[in-house]
């Protein structure tokens, strides 16, 4: 690198601060000396008499013509005034705004390197706004710039109103400088607390900005999105002028992060946050390989817990009602459970918070292409699909343009309707006779028996399982240590068809139909009896001999090795829409 530096001997700057200060030789002796004890020796005795001078207000330079002189950024050091540098643009951060004087004006940092080092430069006022026709690899001279400490102790180059900008100078030879490496973070390889990373993918989803009020009474904003690579998604949170990025992307965008930083987020999961200095920019030209790749998707019957980045294509069951939680710190959620089947098997699915969005106009019948999901282990040991703020679904994809991507083997599915028939959207009704296991079926039939057992249990507040106690502790397989817990109701008995009979267990809102009693008054007709089962036996002549039509899944009880009917939903049989069932069986 080329730049204007210091062109007189010692004896010569000496002279001239003498001769413009009238100081004493042994006094300027003195300030030269101090000014490399101050510095650790970093610097040659010419190098502090040349601060010296600047700092007595003494132009060496003044009435000098302009002489080449090789320095490397490792010579920069705090104090070096007038000084002109070349180096190529290996980065670029975000400009910033801020008032000086009651007048507006920006700021922009770049890392500028040579082959001995790199350094923050810092661009101020027209020069910052000027930003825009320089790019990484571009080759600058700074003439008139001044080098001072940084935040961070770190030396730093600024170019002030004084200082000039010339945009790959003819005289510089670009083989000097070193090659900008192009850098991206594959997002399955992020970790927490990464700083000045750069990021690459595709928004897959994206939410509107919200404002919030800084604790020192001003207005900031916020926005975040899923970003998505060939290795996996992640959130990215966008702060301040680059929430406002939000406003001009839409699903499929290529989006590129310089300078972001990484946090962990909600239930451990990494995020990327675009702050102050983070530099966001929409990215059309980018080819991503990755875009036209086909999705792997992940058979029911292969899911295992604990799995990530998972998709599934399915068909939507069952849809339950919306709940409501509150955890033991206080923040409030709510989640929907759906039962949704492949051509391999069905799976229980949960979803959370603004994810239940994304099935508002879902339907039982529709077809749903899960993306990035996550798998648990649920209440009965089995598998569970979770789907989280980091993961999409897609509604009949068929009518999408996204069906393009979709593997060959899912798009035979939509023809050969391997999938429940299109024509019901809904349970098949069966009788109990010829029920198998793993099915979803519904059943219309008589509640024979009701077991008198005590029909409450203690449950978890936010995920519903029930709890042991260990030590006087709640604890809750999923949620751990609780520090309090909820009644749920859950009764089991017989239902008979005419064809056969099986045992069945309800749960929660659809058992409170069963016994036309909420939990709440369960709970308190037991503690004012002191047996628990006397709502049961209170009860149990009004309930024999219910008619009810029941959906859910029939599953094989281990214990008992005899199928049973796990019921998601109850409903009182209408006598017109039970008449259209028989007139639709008989013209079949």
């Amino acid at each position: 690198m080329w730049g204007v530096f210091i062109s007189f001997s010692l004896d010569e700057i000496i002279d001239k601060i003498i001769a413009e200060t009238g100081i004493s030789k042994k006094e300027l002796a003195r300030k030269i000396s101090e000014k490399r004890e101050e510095l650790g020796g970093l610097i040659t005795e010419d190098g502090a008499a040349h601060i010296v001078a600047s700092e007595l207000g003494i132009d060496l330079f003044k009435d000098q013509k302009y002489k080449d002189a090789r320095l490397f950024i490792k010579d920069l050091i705090s104090g070096m005034n007038n000084i002109t540098v070349t180096g190529r643009v290996m980065k670029i951060y975000a400009s910033r705004e801020f008032v000086r004087e009651g007048k507006q004006s920006q700021v922009v940092s770049l890392l500028l390197g040579d082959k001995t080092k790199e350094i923050r430069t810092v661009l101020w006022g027209d020069h910052a706004l000027n930003v825009d026709k320089i790019s990484r690899g571009t080759v600058l001279r700074i003439l008139s710039g001044y080098v001072k400490e940084g935040l961070k102790e770190e030396t730093e180059l600024h170019v002030g109103y004084r200082g000039r900008i010339i945009i790959d100078p003819e005289d510089a030879n670009a083989a000097d400088f070193p090659l900008v490496k192009e850098f991206s973070h594959k997002i399955s390889e992020l970790e927490a607390n990464l700083n000045d990373i750069d990021v690459l993918g595709v928004v897959e989803r994206f939410y509107p900005i919200s404002t919030f009020q800084r604790q020192d009474g001003s207005e900031g904003k916020r926005a975040s999105l899923i970003l998505r690579d060939d290795t996996g998604s992640t959130r990215v949170v966008l702060w301040d002028k680059n929430a406002e990025t939000v406003d001009h992307i839409e699903m499929g965008t290529i989006l590129r992060l310089e300078g972001a930083y990484t946090k962990e987020g909600l239930n451990n999961q990494i995020e990327v946050h675009g702050g102050g200095r983070t530099r966001v920019g929409i990215d059309p030209e980018t080819s991503i390989e990755f875009l036209t790749s086909e999705p792997d998707i992940v058979n029911i019957e292969n899911l295992q817990p604990n799995m990530r980045s998972v998709d599934i294509f399915t068909r939507l069951m069952h849809i339950e009602d919306i709940r409501e939680f509150t955890t033991k710190d206080g923040r409030s959620g709510r989640l929907i459970t759906l039962f949704v089947k492949d051509t391999t098997g069905d799976i229980r699915t949960v979803l959370w918070d603004e994810s239940i969005n994304l099935v508002q106009n879902a339907t039982p019948g529709d077809l749903l292409l899960i993306q990035n999901a996550y798998t648990r282990e649920g209440l009965s040991g089995e598998t569970e699909i979770h789907v989280g703020r980091l993961s999409n679904i897609i509604i009949n994809p068929k009518e999408l343009e996204e069906a393009g991507q979709l593997i060959s083997h899912v798009k035979e599915t939509f023809m050969e309707e391997k999938l429940v028939s299109e024509a019901t959207k809904e349970y098949h009704r069966i009788f109990i006779k010829d029920s198998n296991e793993n099915q979803f079926a519904e059943v219309r039939g008589t509640i024979l028996k009701l077991y008198e057992r005590n029909p409450i249990y203690e449950a978890c507040p936010t995920c519903r399982r029930g709890v042991k106690t260990e030590n006087n502790e709640k604890i809750c397989p999923n949620c751990g240590k609780i520090d309090k817990v909820i009644p749920r109701l859950l009764l089991s008995g017989i239902l008979d068809d005419g064809s056969g009979n099986i045992r069945f267990v309800v749960i929660g809102k659809e058992g409170e139909k069963i016994l036309e009693l909420t939990t709440d008054e369960v709970v308190t007709s037991i503690e004012k009896s002191e047996f628990p089962d006397v709502p049961i036996r209170n009860y149990s002549s009004k309930i024999i001999g219910k008619e009810i039509v029941a959906t859910g899944k029939i599953v094989r009880n281990e214990v008992l090795d005899a199928l049973e009917l796990n019921i998601a939903q109850i409903q009182t049989p209408h006598i017109h829409e039970e008449a259209k069932k028989i007139l639709m069986n008989l013209e079949k």
